[in-house]
């Protein structure tokens, strides 16, 4: 009797004890048991945060492409192989007219200098001689004038000795050609005069036209400076105008994603597509050569409805089931919720981002995937 007692309250402990698990996990309405769901379902987008469009703005053509479209590569993987030599000959031309300006300008340097030093000893020598006219200290001058003065001397001795003569002759102590000598030689010192003051007044003329001359050629060689200044500065502004253009022209090859002859991914991994080209065809600044996507970068994108979103939390785990392939899963974790909602198809939802944990590449941008959210 006893051990039929003690068989009883044992299975009644049992029974009791089944009631309670799925209480935990059931609730119930109008009576009913109802299964409480453990997942919120929706479906999302695969999206990549980090995409690379890759476009060309210089003239190119394609050699080869080792890559197709979808195409797993990694880091320093050549992408696209081209030919840019036209390029670089623009390059090498305008760094080859830089260098041709520069040495017209050593060049023109030196005549500057040279110039300058000639125009300095112009203005050295007309000082000098504008000096000699005001001060009538040209060597010729002083010559002309001492002999000048000189033969005013002579003049005025000879003007006294005809005096004297004249009242020798009145007396009749010389006779008339006595006289008439001494008044050819008063004339001769007179004309002597007048000469040296003709020469005097001929060699101020003469230096005056030297000091007219000089200044004449100090102007033409102020001007030549100012033409070689002119000449300096519009020579600096097309060199800086140059350097501009080569320093945007080598910009314009100094990409991440351009090594030598080569597009490469500057990415760890990455898949690669939207590939525009063909082999042999020239690049356009204006098309797209290829985008490359960032794997580590890959996300899905989804919108939970609101009645559900209160379930879901930061690092709720996900499962994913791509549609292109429904034979595969994929674990993930929710890493943002937004904090708007968002109007979709006549019903409110959040939208959230999911992390693929285990991505191997298969799901590519903008592939469709089934997401079974866990709640607690």
């Amino acid at each position: 009797m006893r051990k039929i007692i003690g068989l009883i309250l044992i299975a009644s402990l049992i029974f009791i004890s089944g009631c309670s698990e799925k209480k935990e996990n059931s609730t119930v309405s109008s009576g009913n048991v109802v299964e409480k769901p453990t997942t919120v379902d929706t479906f999302g987008i695969v999206k990549a945060k980090d995409v690379k469009d890759i476009y060309l703005d210089f003239p190119a053509f394609v050699e080869d492409i080792p890559v197709k479209n979808g195409q797993k590569v990694n880091k320093g993987d050549v992408l696209l192989i081209m030919n840019y030599d036209e390029f670089n000959s623009q390059i090498n031309s305008t760094e080859a007219e830089i260098n041709s300006i520069k040495l017209e300008m050593e060049n023109n340097q030196l005549e500057m200098k040279n110039s300058q030093l000639i125009l300095e000893k112009l203005k050295k020598d007309l000082k000098e001689l504008q000096d000699y006219l005001k001060n009538n200290n040209h060597p010729d001058l002083k010559l002309l004038m001492s002999d000048l003065e000189n033969a005013r001397k002579a003049y005025d001795d000879s003007l006294k000795d005809l005096e004297t003569q004249h009242e020798l002759f009145k007396a009749g102590t010389v006779s008339k050609e006595q006289l008439e000598m001494y008044e050819r030689n008063a004339e001769k010192s007179r004309k002597s005069v007048n000469d040296i003051e003709t020469a005097i007044e001929k060699a101020k003329y003469n230096l005056q036209k030297e000091i007219e001359n000089l200044e004449l050629t100090i102007n033409q060689n102020s001007v030549k400076m100012d033409g070689y200044e002119n000449a300096k500065a519009i020579c600096e502004d097309k060199i800086k105008s140059l350097e501009s253009k080569i320093e945007l022209m080598k910009r314009k090859i100094d990409k991440s994603y351009i090594k030598d002859n080569t597009i490469i991914s500057d990415m760890e991994k990455a898949i690669v597509y939207d590939i525009n080209y063909v082999k042999g065809e020239n690049i356009n600044t204006t098309k797209k050569v290829l985008s490359i996507v960032d794997l580590d970068s890959v996300i899905i994108e989804a919108d939970v409805p609101e009645e559900f979103i209160k379930d879901v939390k930061i690092d709720s785990k996900v499962k994913i089931v791509p549609q292109a392939d429904k034979s595969k899963e994929y674990s993930g974790k929710v890493t943002y919720i937004s904090n708007t909602a968002k109007e979709k198809n006549g019903e409110t939802a959040i939208p959230v981002e999911i992390y693929i944990e285990d991505y191997d590449g298969f799901l590519k941008p903008n592939f469709n995937v089934n997401l079974e959210i866990s709640i607690d």
